[in-house]
């Protein structure tokens, strides 16, 4: 109970450094929520809002049927900043909340696996320096972490009765986030396989009938906003931000060539571009944030050196977790969800990886650290107790 009270103490601490960051950008450095990313939302979300259409303005000025992003963020924005006109500061405040959610679904999540983790799972979601920060800019993020956590939890429930409801609700949650952000898009047919080996409902041919539904609901819903893009723009991609990615920043596109004449050659660019991916690989997970975006210089200096220590902490966890847990069915699945977003994102990007980019993967990260130190830190006590210098006393 002791333990239980520390740790709600350190949850309400970390609200009020989230809200004391919000007023602090906001009176101090409100130009800094916006980037190149967040003026394009904008735009769109202006199209959405007073004319009803789906428009991006190209850079020559013309205003042309958008493909290039999906609407669920705009649309975000069209109804807070242009219908119910809350201004971008009120904006950025309903994403703060909507990341405490996430960390409160992902303490739930966490619970359901361990009960023992559930309070630790929500602390870091909570002290995430990369969260706090991008959750102040008018970016997908925050949306895509809200949908994304609660697609996990209802997945989790899945995975431990084998029940179709929960299958259903995570199916239309793994929609809405893909609507907001396109990186999921093959993330529904990697969970159906991995469905097809858990076999919850332990029957072969109902899990088969899950996966088909599954499967129907995800794709189904998703093919609803290609067609539009075939029908309007001809073209056939969700969304061509990941086609541009992968051409321009691509890990294949950039550091694997192949040379018919060169056998040699052929296989510098393999053991190159391998060596790259561990690299982005690494640097995907562990790259901090910079605090720039609040606009004081000693509090960047500071968020620096406190989001490497930050960084110790949970990786400590993390790599005991994933060691001691990934035997087990519902570790796995969180291993392999962390795993899919490891590898779009270095894939797409290889090593032009900006911190905000490993928001999906933080409620798994949260999840194994948590597990790791309930194991690690039994063993750390148990060590100084060991080695507690012995008193001795004179007779």
């Amino acid at each position: 109970m002791k333990n239980k009270k520390v740790f709600l103490t350190l949850i309400a601490a970390a609200i009020l450094i989230k809200l004391s960051f919000f007023f602090f950008s906001t009176l101090h450095a409100p130009s800094r929520r916006i980037d190149p990313d967040s003026v394009g939302y904008l735009n769109i979300a202006t199209q959405l809002s007073s004319r009803g259409v789906f428009e991006e303005r190209t850079a020559e000025g013309a205003v042309v049927p958008g493909v290039l992003r999906t609407p669920g963020y705009p649309l975000f924005l069209a109804v807070l900043h242009g219908g119910l006109k809350l201004p971008l500061a009120g904006v950025v405040f309903i994403q703060i909340l909507l990341t405490l959610l996430a960390a409160w679904i992902v303490s739930k999540t966490a619970a359901l696996i361990d009960p023992a983790t559930a309070l630790l799972s929500g602390f870091i979601m909570l002290y995430d320096p990369t969260i706090a920060i991008v959750s102040l800019r008018i970016l997908t993020e925050s949306l895509y972490l809200f949908f994304l956590a609660f697609s996990l939890y209802a997945f989790i429930v899945y995975l431990k009765n084998g029940k179709i409801l929960p299958l259903l609700a995570g199916a239309l949650l793994l929609v809405a986030a893909t609507y907001v952000r396109p990186i999921s898009y093959y993330l529904g047919a990697v969970i159906a396989i991995f469905m097809l080996y858990a076999n919850p409902p332990r029957n072969r041919k109902r899990v088969f009938l899950h996966v088909l539904i599954f499967f129907v609901i995800v794709y189904g819903l998703l093919a609803l906003w290609q067609i539009r893009n075939a029908r309007c723009c001809g073209e056939t991609d969700f969304a061509t931000i990941a086609r541009s990615n992968f051409s321009g920043y691509g890990l294949v596109h950039n550091y694997f060539s192949w040379d018919q004449a060169s056998w040699a050659g052929n296989i510098v660019s393999v053991v190159r571009g391998i060596f790259v991916a561990m690299l982005s690989f690494i640097n995907f997970l562990i790259c901090s944030v910079s605090f720039k975006y609040l606009g004081w210089r000693p509090l960047q200096v500071a968020g620096r050196i406190l989001s490497y220590v930050w960084m110790f902490f949970w990786l400590a966890g993390f790599l005991a977790g994933v060691y001691k847990a990934w035997k087990n069915v519902l570790y796995q699945f969180l291993l392999l969800i962390l795993l899919y977003f490891s590898g779009a994102t270095v894939l797409n990007l290889s090593d032009t990886l900006e911190a905000r980019l490993k928001i999906p993967v933080v409620p798994c990260l949260a999840i194994f650290s948590a597990y790791g130190w309930t194991c690690l830190w039994p063993w750390i006590m148990g060590w100084l107790e060991k080695n507690r210098p012995k008193k001795s006393f004179a007779k």
